[in-house]
């Protein structure tokens, strides 16, 4: 493992997937989420990006067979909802069976892939386990500048969200949490917005009405 970490590379620790796959037999889930851990490849990285250090570890253990939307409001409250699919593993046929899919030509889809995949699934469970390997490089979509792409896809999978919480009947609870976590996105939307340069927010996409409400 050692030698791995030194490679800089994201990577499953030795026995992830055997790990992984006893959890999702045993238990009967179509869902594992499971926690990991970062490494920089420099020390000027880990000092500007200190927010990722704990990232990806959760902080409590949710242990049990758990439905989507019940688990998702628990884990926001405890600040432990990872929106990475790198912490996430799937029955193949839970996926295609509900038609999840990644919003092809963004980026940022995660946030719209893991929201849709948590909140519809029925059968979902917690390994108390850090079995990934995150590595924090120079100009990955995580550290880059912000550009167009970075705002397109959060707009995107903003307003796709909201259209998915819209369409299904979800509990109360979680309409109020996934209603918060929007709205938090929103927030982010806007500031990337904002840090545009003028002729980025006139791309074809946005109406006078767009603008208007992402430059307030």
């Amino acid at each position: 493992p050692e030698k791995l970490r030194e490679l800089y590379i994201d990577i499953l620790k030795p026995n992830a997937l055997k790990s992984l796959y006893e959890k999702a037999e045993k238990d009967q889930l179509n869902l594992v989420l499971f926690d990991g851990e970062s490494i920089f490849e420099s020390p000027d990285l880990k000092q500007k990006f200190s927010n990722y250090i704990t990232y990806y570890s959760r902080s409590k253990e949710y242990s049990g067979i758990w439905q989507g939307p019940s688990l998702y409001v628990e884990m926001v409250k405890h600040s432990d909802y990872k929106v990475s699919p790198c912490l996430q593993f799937f029955s193949t046929k839970y996926i295609v069976d509900r038609g999840i899919r990644f919003r092809e030509g963004i980026i940022y889809e995660d946030n719209l892939f893991s929201l849709q995949a948590l909140l519809l699934c029925e059968n979902v469970g917690h390994l108390n386990q850090s079995l990934f390997i995150r590595r924090v490089r120079k100009n990955s979509t995580m550290t880059a500048k912000i550009q167009y792409r970075n705002f397109r896809g959060y707009y995107i999978c903003l307003e796709a969200m909201a259209v998915f919480i819209l369409q299904n009947n979800f509990p109360t609870e979680t309409i109020k949490t996934a209603k918060r976590q929007i709205e938090s996105l929103f927030r982010t939307t806007c500031n990337y917005y904002k840090a545009l340069p003028p002729a980025d927010r006139k791309q074809p996409w946005c109406s006078d009405a767009n603008e208007q409400l992402f430059s307030m």
